[in-house]
């Protein structure tokens, strides 16, 4: 993609590994036939426009080193350097690092003859202890800043020099640990199975991973889409394993090869096993099978509460901790959950009334404005499945309303969900509103326009009481648990207060704003064309789109990889039949034949032909039969780069001729909310999570399958082999754009296409007050015919002289 100049697409799969469960992006564009800056310059850009995680600087080129952080925000790492060449590469990066406070990941290599990449314990902490010395005494760097790569080396190629190493790195992370306690350790874990089976290779680096982790380990370089979960293993794949970690030899090996070329991928709880454990087990796989007879076993021993509070919630606490490590995938976890329900419900016929209690009530909101609640239905069924009550308030909930459910239910704590860079503000109105009535229980806040920094600079200042930044719905869950035990919310309050003292202390001052000299742009000219491709009509449409076409567009990188969070190519996955992608492919079929059985919902659309002109940045829209002005769109122009305005693409006033837009809104429903809240309290958590994910990208598929024949109607034909991912990827001519995204930021604009379309009364799709529509599965977009219309961002400069111009 680079070579190819698609720095877009290129940023795209950063943005993929992300959404996949990558905590931080590692960026190497070292290509000795292109120029490394030009191209890091280009990439950067483009990434950091769609992802908001650290990235990592992966070059040895120190100019583009020199760059590239310019380009990023936040705290960046930079990977790396050594004493390979002596102190030469500290000398260059350190003052790099120190004027911009990066981190620095440091190989555990030097410029020894004999063993220049330390293979030992003792040559890892010696190197180590160098470089530290060096960084930090001659060179002034934070230690706090400094990330030592101890290296591993594959132990299954039968070279004899490897054969101890990955004891040796196990234990040189421990000596680093012990001897520089304020650097942190970073290490490529699957180094050490290279060479071995492919199912093998996952186990093995499964153990690895565990074992290092417990030696003190701080990052691992992992396939967080193929890493196997380490309880899933069986005692022999473990045995296995440690043989070759710390027995090392051709038998060893041997037995290992043999073993998974012949062992099938997965493995299924053993059954021979304690109730106790068997029940464990079951909640961390996933599996109801034989669940009630092993809670029967149970019954015998405890009393049924116990059996809640003992292995079914440790089952859990194992869910919570192997999701916070990207280790799980949410529909793993909420397989979890139904296991954990299905053995409470099981459990209640021999308890007694009072036994039945709960860990305290939290009432969930998705905030004033915001109508995306997947996520927080997602904590509400964590919660309501480890001990918790749960009064999930829905969408758009204003604070009077929030007071009168306090009011009403007395809960515990408060938590507040937003999608909308909007809903972090209004999240600051809502606390501050709260505040003014006395309430003064702990909040927890999430969503994901929200950051901890802006959390406890801005949200909690305007609360009474504690204000707790949730990432997740385990780490919510996480949250709670130790709000509720004494020892652990005084660690918790300890680390909050550490986290308000590292934002303010970081925080950059304003500095005048420099106006860059742009007398030299010139805007760029767009063609006006000869022939203007017409509408076979100019009246409003209403129309019940076939669902398996519309199904057919489905997006699977959206649906599976960011919705279900599935790791991992799934496309490819499920055509090489992978246990993990055909099962949730099984569940989303079935989750299909539940919709279509319900003949309310469907994927419906309005759309309308328009008569247009521009006039400057304006779009001007004529009544059908005369040229009477009916409406008008002012749309912003960049001040950079081609000096675009969506205006552009269309005839201007002062032309005779008439040109044409066209506008619609589609949506998947009605009832999507509905049908998933009653699955959900069927305790068919899976099942309700993939009902409101496959509306919200059915709702999309409809918009590319009414897009798809608009351009039809307008005669302008798609190549004729153009596929599914060239439709993702707008490879064709007839660009739409949506009200919100980067050309046309002003979601106020949306209220212009509703007064044309009327999509309240044609289709049921509403507008909130801050412009969103509801229900959530829809998409409304103006598409626009002329064959250079692309996809362009408005600078800051441009969205405030277009939000001054409008006001």
């Amino acid at each position: 993609l680079i070579e190819n100049n698609d720095f877009d697409q290129a940023s795209e799969i950063g943005k993929l590994q992300i959404n996949s469960g990558a905590n931080v992006i590692d960026v190497c564009l070292q290509n000795p036939d292109r120029d490394e800056i030009d191209d890091i310059k280009q990439f950067l850009e483009k990434l950091t426009s769609k992802i908001k995680s650290p990235i990592m600087i992966d070059s040895t080129d120190i100019e583009v080193i020199k760059e590239a952080i310019k380009l990023c925000p936040g705290k960046i790492i930079i990977n790396s350097v050594n004493l390979e060449d002596g102190e030469e590469k500290f000398n260059d990066i350190s003052p790099i690092i120190k004027s911009f406070g990066a981190s620095l990941i440091v190989g555990c290599i030097d410029d020894d003859k004999n063993q220049a990449q330390a293979i030992t314990r003792e040559r890892k902490l010696e190197i180590a202890k160098r470089s530290f010395d060096l960084l930090t005494n001659d060179y002034e760097l934070n230690p706090n800043d400094i990330i030592f790569d101890p290296l591993t080396f594959p132990i299954g190629t039968g070279d004899v020099n490897y054969l101890e190493s990955a004891e040796e790195t196990i234990e040189g992370i421990k000596l680093i640990k012990k001897e520089l306690p304020t650097a942190k350790i970073i290490l490529g874990i699957s180094n050490v199975s290279f060479g071995l089976p492919t199912n093998g290779r996952e186990v093995l680096n499964s153990v690895m991973l565990n074992h290092c982790l417990n030696a003190g380990l701080d990052y691992a370089i992992v396939n967080t889409q193929n890493l196997k979960r380490f309880n899933a293993l069986s005692d022999e794949e473990i045995n296995l394993s440690n043989e070759l970690i710390f027995n090392n030899s051709k038998e060893a090996l041997d037995k290992f090869v043999e073993y998974f070329r012949s062992t099938p991928v997965n493995k299924t709880i053993k059954e021979n096993i304690p109730w106790d454990k068997f029940l464990k087990e079951s909640v961390i796989n996933g599996s109801k099978n034989k669940l009630e007879p092993n809670l029967d076993k149970g019954l015998k021993k405890i009393a049924p509460l116990d059996i809640i509070n003992g292995p079914l919630m440790n089952g859990m606490d194992v869910v919570s901790d192997l999701f916070g490590k990207n280790e799980l995938i949410v529909a793993e976890v909420l397989q979890s959950a139904e296991v954990m329900k299905s053995a409470v419900s099981y459990l209640e016929q021999y308890m007694e009334k009072a036994d039945i209690t709960s860990k305290g009530t939290i009432m969930l909101a998705t905030v004033k404005g915001d109508v995306h609640d997947i996520g927080k239905n997602l904590v509400d069924i964590i919660l309501t499945n480890n001990g918790y009550k749960v009064i999930n308030l829905g969408i758009k909930v204003n604070s009077q309303e929030l007071i009168d459910a306090y009011n009403k239910y007395n809960p515990n704590y408060i938590g507040l969900s937003g999608l909308l860079v909007k809903s972090a503000q209004m999240m600051v109105d809502t606390v501050s509103d709260l505040t003014n009535e006395q309430i003064d229980i702990p909040i927890l806040v999430g969503g994901a326009a929200l950051t901890e920094k802006f959390t406890y600079l801005n949200i909690f200042p305007n609360y009474n009481n504690l204000v707790i930044y949730a990432k997740d719905a385990m780490s919510g869950l996480d949250i709670v648990n130790d709000l509720n035990n004494i020892k652990s919310k005084e660690e918790l309050l300890i680390n909050v207060d550490k986290k308000i003292k590292h934002f303010k202390s970081n925080m950059i001052p304003r500095t005048t704003k420099v106006i860059a000299d742009k007398s030299g742009l010139v805007k760029n000219p767009i063609k006006q064309l000869d022939s203007i491709p017409q509408p076979p009509d100019l009246k409003i449409h209403n129309i019940v789109l076939p669902i398996e076409d519309v199904w057919n567009l489905v997006n699977p990188t959206m649906l599976y990889n960011r919705h279900l969070g599935y790791r991992g190519n799934f496309t490819n996955d499920l055509k090489m039949n992978v246990k993990k992608a055909a099962d949730l492919f099984e569940s989303v079929n079935k989750v299909k034949e539940i919709l279509k059985d319900n003949e309310n919902i469907q994927a419906k659309v309005v759309y309308k032909f328009f008569k247009t002109k521009s006039e400057n940045n304006d779009l001007i829209i004529y009544d059908s039969n005369s040229k009477n002005e009916i409406s008008r769109f002012t749309f912003g122009r960049q001040t950079d780069k081609d000096m675009l305005s969506l205006s552009d693409y269309v005839y201007p006033v002062t032309s005779a001729k008439d040109d044409y837009v066209c506008m619609f809104v589609s949506t998947y429903g009605p009832g999507i909310r509905e049908l998933a809240e009653k699955y959900q309290n069927k305790g068919e958590f899976l099942i309700s999570h993939i009902i409101q994910s496959l509306a919200l990208e059915t709702a999309e598929a409809s918009a590319e399958f009414i897009h798809k024949k608009i351009r039809e109607m307008w005669g302008i034909k798609d190549s004729p082999d153009i596929t599914n991912q060239d439709i993702f990827k707008a490879k064709y001519i007839g660009k739409r754009y949506s009200f919100g995204y980067p050309a046309c930021p002003r979601l106020e604009d949306q209220k212009i296409l509703w007064d044309l379309l009327n999509p309240t009364k044609n289709i049921n799709v509403e507008l909130t007050e801050e412009y969103m529509m509801d229900p959530e599965g829809s998409v409304s977009a103006i598409v626009f015919h002329h064959p250079e219309a692309k996809y362009f961002n408005l600078d800051n400069e441009a969205i405030e002289k277009l939000n001054i111009i409008i006001k």
